[in-house]
């Protein structure tokens, strides 16, 4: 069964004449806090969201459109630029989007639910 908006984006979000509302108290059961994280980190939340809240089978579910999965290397250590600031961990995802096999150029629109 695909996945609601409340359980993509939160328990009180909405999607009300074309307006997405995301209500960023419902983050913080992902760890999100503050009053104004980066589009980065909403972004992220809203990953750990959806993989915290689709069921364990969502990648056998020809219902769900997409899939987020923990990739099978979850954590390295990584140098991104010279610096000191650059020494960071990267922490990975699998964000898989699935239409049916008829459709032959990717849209979001095709996905299927």
């Amino acid at each position: 069964m695909s996945l609601t908006i409340q359980q993509r984006f939160g328990v009180n979000s909405s999607l009300v004449n074309q307006e997405l509302r995301i209500i960023l108290s419902d983050l913080t059961a992902v760890g999100l806090e503050g009053s104004s994280p980066t589009a980065d980190q909403i972004l992220d939340a809203i990953l750990q969201l959806s993989l915290l809240n689709q069921p364990q089978n969502a990648v056998d579910d020809p219902t769900i459109g997409i899939v987020v999965a923990e990739s099978l290397l979850n954590k390295a250590f990584v140098q991104r630029g010279t610096t000191e600031a650059g020494k960071q961990i990267e922490y990975q995802k699998t964000v898989s989007s699935y239409v049916l096999d008829t459709i032959t150029d990717y849209d979001p629109d095709n996905l299927v639910s």
